[in-house]
């Protein structure tokens, strides 16, 4: 690098090196499930474990829980609830962001007791 103060002690150039890394660790920030079918004849429950940057214990960050229905339909329909679950150093908070619940029935008195908007679905039985 060329200098004019140090031409009087008669040094032309001055070599300087620079070095320099950065390296950040991949991080997940977000994300979103939309669960779409669950089905079966026993109760299931799903956790989601994270780990917060820099530490070593994985916490429950979601859960999925299917409760059976009872319906006597042979396919098992019941109700499913996803549940995010938040720490902010104290106790753990359940926060429901989907229900599902599946009922059988005849597409008459099912549009007729729904709500407005509810997704009726037929499977490969015929069955509502």
């Amino acid at each position: 690098m060329p200098t004019n103060f140090m031409q009087i002690a008669r040094i032309d150039t001055v070599q300087v090196a620079v070095g320099s890394a950065v390296r950040k660790r991949p991080a997940l920030v977000q994300t979103t499930f939309k669960v779409t079918k669950v089905s079966g004849y026993w109760g299931k429950t799903m956790t989601l474990y994270g780990t917060k940057f820099g530490a070593t214990t994985a916490k429950p960050l979601m859960t999925i829980t299917y409760t059976y229905g009872n319906t006597g339909d042979p396919k098992g329909y019941g109700t499913t609830l996803v549940n995010t679950i938040t720490n902010s150093g104290g106790a753990d908070v359940t926060t429901t962001v989907q229900k599902q619940v599946c009922v059988v029935g005849k597409t008459k008195d099912l549009q007729k007791s729904l709500p407005a908007g509810t997704a009726i679905q037929t499977d490969s039985s015929g069955t509502k």
